[in-house]
């Protein structure tokens, strides 16, 4: 499978990015269906519940380590994050 051109990709919105906001609303969700609390996914992800408030809520980008750990302990593939994109 070919990656998107950026053409093809939605225009991000002033200041937000509109693929970051999907990454981390699709980590909230898989967080919330596991059952999982917030606190236990940030210390699985080596940061602080209130660092992941800001990563849920779209206020802070994730970097590519951090989404590959959240995909470990979410036990998810890297491409879940993306279903749904285009």
């Amino acid at each position: 499978m070919l990656c998107p051109q950026p053409s093809d990709l939605p225009p991000p919105d002033e200041g937000v990015d509109s693929i970051n906001v999907h990454v981390c609303q699709r980590m909230k969700a898989k967080r919330i269906l596991r059952d999982m609390s917030q606190e236990r996914l940030a210390k699985a992800l080596g940061i602080s519940y209130q660092q992941l408030q800001r990563y849920e809520s779209g206020k802070s980008r994730l970097s590519c380590s951090m989404l590959y750990r959240a995909a470990l302990a979410l036990d998810v593939p890297l491409t879940y994050f993306f279903d749904g994109i285009l």
